[in-house]
């Protein structure tokens, strides 16, 4: 839809404060305007740096606020963890918001050192592409043409097994490298590098601590977030597992040309929130796919259906494409259908098949995607009970 003002659509490449999928601060209105005085109540910041209780003094223009009072953006991206069914109350992490990352770089030097951090993997065959340095900007975000793939390496998890420590826990430095030859590609001087990435502990065979040689599905661990979300506990009976994935993480990525001649040196940052999507009833997320990206799909309507076409409960995806069908079924497992529509009042997108079954201490699991050729299909996953797999 339409972007408030100081949000900007992301293209393939965009500061990481501009990116829609924080969580603080909230956007909407950070600034009051008392007349002689200007409260902030987001993380705006002054002109100056001068404040007083929280107000920028009156001589001082807050800054990072776009027309209206809009908070400025964080750099927040969102850890998903949903209930594991076949080892509830387990927690899986199959996906991000967003699915997939890039690193850019402009530079204006040759050669250029890389660091990227732990658990941060290449996506696909040729993760590097550079292209000429005049990249055409709009909505402040850079829209390249196609870049030329540039050599550089494939990082996989094990190439930050490092060295288990004395509590058997991974200690993972960064991953360098270095790219040279950037000035055949030099437009006025300057060359645009773009490597694709994604976060390395999604999936169901990845490992939060290859150390231990046990595989991790995730308990939620205490709330240290004013956003609800939590630390992801290796798994235990009593929920008292070690931290596997902290939340609130900082994960900070560097280029520096500064051994080639060059005081060239650029840093960004992103941090991690782990939310625990809830189970009850009918849960799963609805996504797209094209080619190995997997996006959420959000504001998408659902209806759950029993076996005499009651509509018994209706929800909506969230900003992660997730829903939640909270539904508990009485008496003998019965069959249910969910219908799926693009928005409430839109158009019939998919029905699944009267094959799934609700009982009173079970749950299923329904995720339906949409492939690249508009082919829409759905999985189906049962928890505990007669009809668990």
């Amino acid at each position: 839809g339409t972007c408030l003002s100081g949000n900007h659509p992301c293209a393939m490449v965009t500061s990481s404060s501009l990116c829609p999928f924080d969580m603080e601060p909230t956007k909407g209105e950070c600034i009051v305007d008392h007349g002689d005085w200007l409260e902030f109540t987001g993380a705006c910041e002054c002109s100056s740096g001068t404040y007083d209780d929280g107000i920028c003094l009156v001589d001082d223009i807050p800054l990072l606020c776009g027309s209206g009072g809009i908070c400025k953006q964080s750099n927040d991206f969102r850890l998903l963890f949903s209930p594991d069914v076949q080892a509830y109350p387990a927690y899986k992490l199959n996906a991000s918001n967003p699915g997939q990352f890039y690193f850019n770089l402009i530079v204006d030097t040759d050669t250029v050192d890389i660091s990227i951090p732990y658990p941060f993997v290449t996506q696909g065959a040729q993760p590097v592409h550079v292209y000429g340095g005049d990249v055409p900007i709009a909505n402040g975000c850079f829209m390249p043409d196609e870049g030329m793939p540039l050599d550089g390496p494939i990082i996989t998890l094990a190439d930050y097994k490092t060295s288990c420590g004395p509590d058997d826990q991974l200690s993972a430095a960064p991953y360098t490298f270095t790219l040279t030859g950037l000035s055949d590609y030099f437009v006025d001087g300057l060359a645009y590098i773009n490597i694709h990435l994604d976060y390395g502990l999604k999936g169901p065979h990845v490992d939060a601590n290859p150390c231990d040689e046990v595989a991790d599905r995730y308990d939620r661990g205490a709330c240290i977030s004013p956003w609800n979300s939590s630390d992801a506990l290796q798994n235990t009976d009593g929920n008292d597992g070690t931290v596997a994935i902290v939340d609130l993480q900082n994960y900070f990525f560097f280029g520096d040309a500064g051994n080639y001649g060059n005081d060239f040196y650029e840093m960004d940052f992103i941090q991690n929130v782990n939310p625990f999507k809830g189970i009850a009833g009918a849960f799963g997320q609805v996504s797209y796919s094209v080619e190995d990206l997997v996006e959420g799909r959000p504001g998408y309507y659902l209806e759950l259906v029993d076996s005499e076409n009651n509509v018994v409960q209706t929800g909506l995806t969230d900003e992660d494409g997730y829903y939640l069908l909270q539904y508990k079924h009485k008496g003998k497992p019965a069959p249910y259908t969910i219908d799926l529509y693009e928005s409430e009042g839109g158009p019939l997108i998919y029905t699944t098949s009267p094959s799934f079954y609700l009982q009173g201490n079970g749950w299923v699991e329904i995720n339906f995607n949409e492939e690249e050729l508009e082919f829409w299909g759905h999985t189906a996953e049962y928890g505990s009970g007669k009809y668990a797999k």
